[in-house]
This record gives C-alpha cells, structure tokens and sequence, in this order.
C-alpha cells in the first residue's frame, strides 16, 4: 500500500479543499485495511515520538484506529437530560443509531442520516462535542461559586461545559488570540443560555493582556500538532513538520507560564493538548515546572479525570486518550496545582 509520504507530493495542491483530501487519505487507508494493521504511513520522525508516547504495539494501533471514520458526538445541557435525548434522538434515528458515551456523562454518540442542524434540540438542548473534547472540559473540576479561565477557548465549546458547572455564584471569563473565534463564541454560548464574565483578546505567549481576575481553576487547552485529530483531519499528516516539535512546544510552554501567574494560591490549572507526542506533553509540562517553585504536578479532583488516570496506570496528575483504547480523538491532559 502506498504510504503518505508517497501521496503527499500528488494531493498537496488540494489542501484548500480538505474534505476531499479527507476522502483521498481514507480511501487509501480502507485499500490497504486487510494487509497492512497500520494503515497510515509517517514520517520517521513522527513514528519515532508515537513510539516514545506509546510504546511500539500503541503506536501501531493508534494509527490504524486513525485511519478510521471519527463517530459524531453531542454534548447536552446537563447529565440529567441525557437520558432523554437518548430516547428522543433513537426514535427519529433508530435505537441502533445512537448511544450513550462511554467517558463523558454528557456524551451522546450517534449516526445522523443527514446534518445535526436538522435534529431537534441543535444548539439550544445540545450541541456538536467530540467526546474526547468533553472530557478535557470535564477535568477542570470546576465547581458552583468558581472564577475559571478557559484559556484557549476558541468556539468555545469546552467553556459551555464550564459554564454550566460554576453555576451558580461562579464566572467563566474567555481569552483566545481570535477576536473572530471569541465574538462567535459569545453568540453560541448565548443561545445555551450562558454569558461569560469577559472574553479577551490577548497573545498568552506574550502576556495576560487585560485579564485581570486571579482564577481558581483554568483550561490551557494549547494550540498543538493535532496528531491527536488524525481521524478527523489526515491532512495534518501533509502540513507537519519536525520543526514543529521545537517551535510548538515552545509556544505551549510560554502559554502555560502566563496561565500560571493568573491563578490563585491553591489554584488548579488543567494543561491538554490534541496530540499524544511527549514532546507537546510531559516535556511541555516539566519545561514549565523546572523553572518555578510555585507550582507543581497534582492528582486530578475532578472524579472522570482521576478515574481514567487511575485505569491507565501511569501518573495520577496526568493521562492520554486515544482512539485505539478509548474511542475519542487523542489527547493529553495534566494537572498542574499552584502552591499555597
């Protein structure tokens, strides 16, 4: 089977049309399925950094998993409405067509015979969340009477599940390098019945801008390779580099840094990236960590985050999720604890 590396000089001009890209990648991938148990090819550098993450056979199976279609996942309003839409979302789809998610209480996951904004409930009852998305959300741990920061919040999918748990008494405040990404979060989290405190424009690899609060919690959910999202978009695969193992951890480290100097004593920081590559993950972490003594790893307290942390047998203040093991996009996520 041809290998990405052999395709890429041949679709490389379609990169301004990735949803053919998409198709391109996949067929390949579906061709060469019953031979070949690691469908996607990559560079030696890449498999070199998914080995180091995941050891040999979890490299393998995280791309052969890659080359798969990626499930369509809703988030709902609350965990106690689930079960509803579990029910309401079966009979216009089928019984077969729609399950709970398996990670996140807010998770459901189905097969949509046409668009989501067609479905009852869109944007108002639920709204499109990868699983795995939800998750991260979920680890932040913020509780009813929190300030929280969503640090990165670009649509601002992971703060509609933050503002939803600091009510009520709490705040959510937004900050992204898009002012465009912030306005349109603004109007979806409007329709969800949600209003952030504040969302500020600002460059975190910088500084804070005009974030003024001093946070209990916040989310650094830090630009990245996006390895983990291979299933999604494997014209990734065409576009990285190795330089992007110096350039972007360096970007996410200064990010984190900023985050830092804006929560409180006894403040929680949750750090996730979209990609499972150590370089962007406990490097980044240990970067940031061995230059302050006013911080430090910590066990998750958010219960879904240290339960999956506890199921994978390596630290508790840190986890990956990969399609192969969990069915979600990859990601890794740490806690990191400001010292009181």
């Amino acid at each position: 089977m041809l290998g990405l590396r052999d395709i890429g000089p041949a679709i490389a001009p379609l990169n301004g049309q990735p949803g053919f890209t998409n198709a391109v990648l996949r067929k390949l991938a579906a061709e060469g399925r019953e031979t070949d148990p690691a469908p996607l090819s990559v560079p030696r550098w890449l498999g070199a950094s998914l080995e180091r993450a995941l050891g040999a056979v979890g490299a393998r199976d995280f791309l052969a998993r890659s080359a798969d279609r990626a499930p369509v996942a809703i988030r709902v309003r609350d965990a106690s409405s689930r079960a509803e839409w579990l029910t309401r979302l079966g009979e216009l789809l089928g019984p077969d067509r729609v399950r709970a998610g398996a990670l996140s209480e807010l998770a459901i996951v189905l097969e949509p015979s046409g668009p989501l904004a067609a479905l009852p409930g869109f944007g108002v009852d639920w709204a499109p969340q990868e699983e795995g998305s939800q998750v991260v959300a979920l680890a932040v741990g913020a509780r009813p009477g929190d300030e929280v920061l969503d640090a990165c919040a670009g649509r601002g999918h992971k703060s509609a599940i933050l503002g939803r748990a600091i009510e009520p008494g709490g705040a959510v405040d937004l900050a992204d390098l898009h002012p465009k990404k912030l306005a349109r979060a603004r109007e979806d989290l409007a329709a969800l019945g949600i209003r952030p405190r504040a969302a500020v424009a600002v460059d975190l690899a910088v500084g804070a801008g005009a974030l003024g609060a001093r946070y209990d919690r916040a989310l650094v959910d830090a630009p990245c390779t996006g390895i983990g999202t291979l299933r999604r978009r494997p014209e990734i695969l065409l576009r990285r580099r190795e330089q992007d193992l110096v350039e972007l951890p360096s970007l996410q480290a200064k990010i984190l840094a900023t985050v830092l100097d804006r929560v409180r004593p006894g403040g929680r920081v949750i750090y996730a990236v979209c990609s499972v590559l150590p370089e962007e993950c406990e490097d980044v972490v240990a970067c940031v960590l061995d230059g302050r003594a006013d911080a430090e790893r910590a066990p998750f307290d958010a219960p879904l985050a240290a339960r999956i942390a506890s199921e994978g047998g390596g630290p508790a203040w840190c986890f990956r999720l990969t399609p192969h093991l969990h069915g979600t996009d990859g990601y890794f996520v740490a806690s990191v604890v400001k010292k009181a």
